[in-house]
């Protein structure tokens, strides 16, 4: 299981999950995003505060092509560890969206993601809105669990 967190977030947020996945047997691999960790956020943050510096961010095509080779090598050597037949891209709010592009969502970003997931697991997704076109999940062939919470649109 590959772990993508959100913006601003870093890979050590997720370390209660990890150890708890791999308690029921998982390899998981938490990756780190710097390019959307929170260094990158305090630039932009200082010039236009903290949701302009989110929304530029999470927007970015770019951002996210960087996230997708994040997590190519951490599948990689993922895949060298273990001998399990599935794979599963688990991603929160950014990670969410991440995990939606790769698995083929449409979007308005004009990315396509590989589908190289048997599974994805998305925690707080994204909507319809700045990312996503109307029945983004429609594309989508793999199962995907999206789970949200109350504050969630």
């Amino acid at each position: 299981m590959i772990i993508s967190h959100g913006a601003g977030g870093s890979e050590k947020g997720y370390s209660y999950l990890g150890e708890g996945l791999q308690a029921l047997g998982y390899l998981t691999v938490i990756v780190g995003h710097k390019e959307t960790g929170m260094p990158a956020i305090r630039k932009e943050l200082r010039k236009n505060g903290l949701q302009a510096a989110l929304g530029d961010l999470i927007t970015d095509p770019s951002a996210y092509r960087a996230r997708f080779m994040d997590i190519t090598v951490a599948t990689k050597w993922g895949k060298q560890q273990c001998s399990g037949e599935k794979v599963v891209l688990l991603g929160h709010s950014m990670g969410a969206a991440t995990a939606m592009l790769e698995a083929g969502a449409a979007n308005v970003l004009g990315l396509t993601g590989g589908d190289s997931f048997d599974a994805y697991v998305v925690l707080s997704p994204q909507g319809q809105g700045a990312i996503f076109a109307p029945n983004a999940l429609s594309t989508i062939k793999n199962p995907v669990l999206a789970i949200t919470g109350t504050r969630d649109r």
